[in-house]
């Protein structure tokens, strides 16, 4: 069975992160695989928060940050202007609303993905959306299980997403990302893709594209991975791929 696709989809001048981790098709001779990972789905919840004021209060040690939304449907809270979070504030966010959630740190998950998304036309404030993939493998009714925690975080709708779901019995070792050894931020990422065609890019649609850049080892590229996307129905120009090692910062195009 393969891993679910990670996928961050802008809409308009509103950044929604879509919770797309979907099993993809499986080939007709996985029907008759017995070494098949079962998915079971166990939480999805989602959570308002007030993006302007967020990063402070958590600073401060504030914990009544988080407001579940329980209603259905669900009264989401006004969108925000545009932020001006890091990489860095972003990880931050991910690490409280996990604690608050689950009453539990991060020390003992591993990175499997994470992406960020930004408009072109705001790429001065850098990433505006993140999406990040936690697993980790636990023993449950004496059986081997992975479990697999996904965080959507959207400031400016001032929402994050959280879901949980575990596969069983477990056949499969995946491969996780070491953030605090990495060199390269998301930022920098950007930014050598900016220098090596994306500045270029954006001139020739006129900043109408967004941008993505994720990680994620099981890809098929070990560094970051720069998308820049042609936004509007007409979307003729071909996407523009760096993979820019997270170690180096060294580049290669990829068409």
């Amino acid at each position: 069975m393969k891993k679910r696709p990670f996928k961050i989809v802008a809409l308009s001048f509103s950044i929604v992160i879509l919770v797309s981790f979907l099993l993809e098709s499986c080939l007709i001779s996985d029907i008759f695989n017995e070494n098949k990972e079962w998915e079971t789905d166990i939480r999805n919840e989602t959570y308002a928060v007030d993006s302007t004021t967020l990063l402070e209060a958590l600073q401060q040690g504030k914990s009544d940050v988080f407001r579940l939304l329980t209603a259905t449907p669900p009264a989401y809270p006004p969108h925000s202007s545009p932020i001006h979070w890091t990489q860095a504030d972003l990880f931050t966010v991910a690490q409280s609303i996990h604690q608050y959630a689950w009453k539990e740190s991060l020390a003992d998950w591993k990175v499997e993905k994470i992406s960020f998304y930004l408009p072109c036309s705001q790429i001065e404030l850098g990433p505006q959306g993140a999406a990040f993939s936690f697993f980790k493998y636990v023993k449950i009714k004496g059986e081997d299980a992975r479990l697999i925690r996904v965080l959507f975080i959207t400031p400016d709708e001032n929402t994050i997403v959280l879901s949980e779901y575990k596969f069983q019995p477990v056949y499969e070792i995946w491969s996780s990302i070491n953030l605090l050894n990495e060199k390269v931020s998301v930022e920098d990422a950007v930014s050598i893709a900016e220098k090596n065609g994306g500045i270029k890019f954006r001139q020739e649609v006129g900043n109408k594209c967004s941008i993505e850049a994720s990680r994620d080892i099981d890809n098929g590229y070990d560094g970051w991975l720069v998308t820049y996307s042609e936004s509007g129905s007409n979307q003729d120009k071909s996407l523009k791929w760096e993979n820019i090692n997270a170690q180096t910062g060294e580049y290669q195009k990829v068409q």
